[in-house]
């Protein structure tokens, strides 16, 4: 990335150094590696889940005499398939992250205007940010956990991937014209 961001200082012509681009990338950074592993967090919350799930059934079986479990066990409905399971965490995990995972990129618009970004960058990227953590929630909020689950792509959410996408974006922005 070092090498990425010398190459566009030297298309701007060197007026910024590194050292001053740095900090102000730095939030945006942050939000794509989390963002990134997004899809990990999933996964691991999703086995856990269904790791209690099936303790918590064998728990509930033994409480009864041993010559009756296994009628009681045949009654108990099976727990959700790993995949569904896996589609209602992402589901929830978007929809509950979408303003906390805008935050950096808001922290990055403010630390942009605190800097020496233009002031029509630094407010661009902020009203961006919001507008669309606006949408993605409202978009979220209309469409039904398979519906959203559908739109992935190689694990990475909707929300996910326009979240990379908007912070390499704000990236690029404020190294060019910053």
């Amino acid at each position: 990335m070092a090498t990425s961001v010398h190459l566009v200082i030297i298309a701007q012509g060197g007026d910024q150094s590194s050292h001053e681009l740095l900090p102000i990338l730095f939030p945006f950074v942050v939000s794509i590696a989390l963002l990134a592993a997004s899809p990990l967090l999933a996964r691991k919350a999703s086995k856990a889940t269904q790791l209690q799930i099936d303790r918590d059934v064998q728990t509930y079986l033994k409480s009864f005499p041993a010559g009756e479990r296994e009628a009681i066990e045949a009654k108990i409905p099976p727990p959700l398939g790993s995949r569904l399971m896996q589609d209602d965490f992402t589901y929830v995990a978007d929809l509950v992250q979408v303003y906390p995972n805008s935050l950096l990129p808001v922290v990055g618009g403010v630390v942009a205007l605190a800097a020496d970004v233009s002031r029509v960058v630094a407010l661009g990227i902020l009203v961006f940010s919001i507008i669309i953590a606006i949408v993605l929630d409202s978009w979220i909020m209309v469409h039904s956990t398979s519906s959203y689950a559908s739109r992935s792509w190689h694990g990475y959410s909707l929300v996910a991937a326009v979240g990379i996408f908007a912070n390499l974006l704000s990236i690029a922005v404020i190294s060019i014209w910053g």
